[in-house]
Order: structure tokens, then sequence, then C-alpha cells
């Protein structure tokens, strides 16, 4: 198996999303429930009830700013502790 086969395996409908500034992180915190801090002024969003088109559209009306938004790849070592772990 090739390690874009891995990937697309176990990779999860996660999100990281920067906000621009501490106002645009506090209001993505208290609009998108299942939103939550990783480290810094970074934030974890994993797909669910809202999609990432729900978190862009919260991001559009409340005309928030945002650094970037990235779908969350797995590392070789979680790819690896998946694999062995199974």
């Amino acid at each position: 198996m090739k390690i874009d086969e891995i990937k697309a395996k176990y990779r999860s409908e996660e999100y990281v999303i920067e906000p621009g500034d501490e106002e645009s992180k506090n209001r993505l915190l208290a609009a998108v429930p299942t939103m939550r801090p990783e480290k810094d002024n970074v934030l974890l969003f994993k797909e669910g009830a809202q999609t990432l088109y729900d978190v862009m559209g919260v991001i559009v009306e409340h005309k928030l700013s945002v650094l970037r938004i990235e779908k969350r790849e797995p590392d070789l070592e979680t790819l690896f502790m998946e694999v062995v772990e199974r």
C-alpha cells in the first residue's frame, strides 16, 4: 500500500483554521460548537452536524479575519500508529 492510499484511508474530516485576530477566534469558537482551540492562534474543526461550508458562512456573515483554512493531514507517526494498532 502506498503512502497516499494510507493517508486517504486514515484521513479525518478535520480542518485547521487560523483566525487573523483574537475577536475572530472568539466569534468562531462561540458560533461553531464543534470547533476547539489547538495551540496559539489555531483552531480545529471536525465536520459533522456542521460542514466547512457552514463555517465559511459564519466567517463571511460576521466578516471575520482568517489567515488560513486547510485540511488536516495525518503525519507519518500518526499513520504508523493507526496501521500498527489495527
